[in-house]
């Protein structure tokens, strides 16, 4: 895993309050993890600080797991 990966697992954990083994990268962000609208800005201005990245909206609305979020971060810190 990325150092980039490390960093947003401990973000997830801190911003919904769960131990990292508990994050897996098929864990659906709504179903399994209940990330609602008001979560998901919470992770994302902290992701944006903390990572030195910028998340656009239509970005935002396509993440359904864990992985497309790593996947976009990973993406996103390589610019």
């Amino acid at each position: 895993m990325s150092e980039i990966v490390d960093k947003l697992h401990v973000i997830l954990s801190r911003e919904l309050n769960l131990t990292s083994p508990a994050l897996s990268p098929l864990s659906r962000l709504r179903e399994d993890l209940k990330v609602d609208s008001i979560i998901a800005l919470n992770l994302i201005f902290a992701a944006e600080k903390e990572l030195n990245i910028t998340i656009k909206e239509e970005d935002i609305i396509r993440l359904a797991t864990v992985r497309d979020l790593e996947n976009l971060v990973e993406r996103l810190a390589a610019r």
